[in-house]
C-alpha cells in the first residue's frame, strides 16, 4: 500500500527504495512502480522496471501492460512499444480491451495506419464473439 502512495504521488525514488527493501517483490509492486512512471511521463524508467520484472521472473499482468504499453506511447519512438507488442504476442497475451485501445493509440501516434486498422479489427471481432456467447 506505501509503495502505491509514495509512486502515484510522484515519489518515485521513494516508492523505488520501499520495493528494493521488500523481500519478495511481486507483480503488485513492479506494477505500482509502473504506473508511477508511467503517469509522470517517465517511459525509459517504467521499461526498465518491467524488464528488471522479468529479470525476478515476476509475471505482469493486464494492468502492467496497460500500464508499460501507455509509457511506450509517451515515448519519442516506436520501437519499445513495438517490441513489447511483440513480447505480448508471443506470450498469448489478450490484446482486446484496453490493452487493444492503447496499442492502437500506440501505432496512430507514429503512423503505423496499417498496424492500428488490422489491430482494431482484430478487438472488433473479438469483442463481437464476446458478445454472440
Amino acid at each position: 500500500m506505501l509503495r502505491s502512495m509514495y509512486a502515484i504521488c510522484g515519489a518515485l525514488t521513494r516508492a523505488r527504495q520501499v520495493i528494493e527493501e521488500l523481500r519478495v517483490r511481486d507483480t503488485i509492486s513492479w506494477t505500482a512502480l509502473i504506473v508511477g512512471h508511467s503517469a509522470h511521463g517517465q517511459g525509459a524508467e517504467a521499461l526498465k522496471c518491467f524488464e528488471q520484472m522479468r529479470h525476478e521472473y515476476v509475471s505482469p499482468n493486464a494492468v502492467t501492460f496497460s500500464s508499460i504499453l501507455q509509457a511506450c506511447v509517451s515515448m519519442d519512438t516506436i520501437g519499445p512499444g513495438s517490441l513489447l507488442h511483440a513480447y505480448m504476442m508471443k506470450h498469448g497475451v489478450h490484446t482486446d480491451g484496453p490493452i487493444g485501445t492503447i496499442l492502437v493509440h500506440l501505432y496512430a501516434n507514429f503512423g503505423g495506419l496499417a498496424r492500428v486498422f488490422s489491430i482494431f479489427c482484430k478487438c472488433l471481432l473479438l469483442s463481437m464473439n464476446a458478445l454472440a456467447d
